[in-house]
């Protein structure tokens, strides 16, 4: 029965998504903004100014002077806009959905740690090319200031 109304909510959800964007009430020029928008980055770990520019879509566009700068700011940027799915993307891979959204997940979450990578992620890493091993850096260490404030 659990399983019933669970699929009879979902359906609901669905079909009122469906009569919400048949109505105008979500069309992609309400959700689109009204103008681009461009904003100057700067403080701690940038070794310059960084444009971020979001266009009508609210699509970012980052314009930094070097590399590890962009890196930088697509790591606020992702933290800003995707913190969410990067969570949920982590407790995916490691099997551990079931912990969040319950008994349901368990069979999802069995497959995943039956493909959990199990090798030597820091060889992995070393045997990168030196120029890809240095990008990561930036965007991790942006990552981890915005959770810690």
């Amino acid at each position: 029965m659990k399983q019933y109304a669970s699929a009879l909510s979902r359906r609901r959800v669905l079909l009122g998504g469906v009569a919400a964007g048949l109505a105008g009430f979500v069309t992609p020029s309400a959700l689109a903004r009204k103008g681009g928008t461009s904003r100057i980055m700067e403080g701690e770990g940038l070794e310059a100014p960084v444009e971020v520019l979001e266009d009508q879509g609210g699509v970012p566009h980052v314009r930094a002077a070097s590399v590890p700068d962009a890196f930088f700011a697509n790591g606020y940027l992702v933290a800003r806009d995707r913190l969410w799915q990067l969570d949920f993307e982590y407790r995916r891979a490691l099997g551990r959905l079931a912990e969040v959204f319950g008994p349901d997940f368990v069979p999802s979450d069995t497959a995943s740690r039956l493909f959990l990578f199990r090798g030597d992620a820091q060889a992995e890493f070393a045997a990168l090319p030196p120029q890809c091993r240095l990008l990561p850096v930036p965007t991790w260490r942006e990552l981890t200031r915005i959770l810690r404030t």
